[in-house]
């Protein structure tokens, strides 16, 4: 990977939501140097065996980033949706200490110009992006949306309630059958499909989950936030 012919290494990611654990992992399944930071322990934890080096910690305070050197990388993206400003405060941060490149998630048109006037050298609206691609399936004709905004790893579709997002088979639910788990009952989320080595929509309340299966859910954001914590 590259940016303007220099050859990129190493990058720091702040914010482990569903957006940047999908670019952490990418990354370091690609073999690059990846470290991670976010406040909250739980998702520190669940990426300690993937990432070069994760640290549950405040980014936005310039003395924590000093004491982890993040100079020495590259690339800094910063993912936080809600909290606009620790975003800005680690985008003005990550530039004063050194590193080359800042991307910035924006939530919206004016706190994208906030981050471009403070030093972010892009600037990534994901909701817009997921907005034109649902669209551009009406428009398309296609008959299978899933299939058009691709299954991949944390993909999520979001509304202000409601989210539709892919995660790893819960450890309570691995040898169960969805019949079993009663998520709709206890957890108000529905399974759409179930990803392994095919696809399978509209999965069979009747098969045990494994380890290695993943699932598509929808629900209201703090039941699927619930799920997954």
């Amino acid at each position: 990977m590259s940016f303007g012919g220099i050859k990129i290494k190493s990058f720091i990611i702040i914010g482990l939501g569903n957006l940047g654990v999908t670019i952490a992992r990418n990354l370091a399944q690609n073999d690059f140097e990846v470290m991670g930071i976010d406040k909250e322990q739980k998702k520190v934890d669940k990426l300690k065996s993937e990432l070069t080096k994760v640290v549950a910690a405040d980014a936005s305070d310039q003395n924590v980033l000093k004491s982890l050197d993040v100079g020495q990388f590259e690339v800094g993206i910063i993912t936080m949706r809600d909290d606009v400003l620790s975003n800005i405060l680690c985008t003005i941060q990550l530039k004063k200490l050194g590193v080359n490149e800042i991307i910035a998630r924006a939530s919206s048109e004016v706190h994208g110009e906030i981050l471009e006037g403070i030093g972010a050298d892009k600037i990534i609206f994901p909701e817009k992006g997921i907005g034109q691609m649902i669209s551009q399936f009406f428009i398309s004709g296609s008959t299978d949306v899933l299939e058009y905004v691709n299954y991949t790893s944390q993909k999520s579709l979001m509304t202000s309630n409601h989210s539709l997002i892919e995660i790893p088979t819960p450890e309570f639910m691995i040898g169960r059958t969805l019949k079993e788990v009663k998520l709709r009952t206890k957890y108000g989320v529905t399974v759409i499909a179930i990803r392994n080595n095919e696809i399978q929509y509209d999965p069979d309340a009747d098969r045990k989950l494994k380890e290695d299966d993943t699932l598509l859910v929808f629900g209201r954001n703090d039941n699927l936030n619930e799920l997954t914590e």
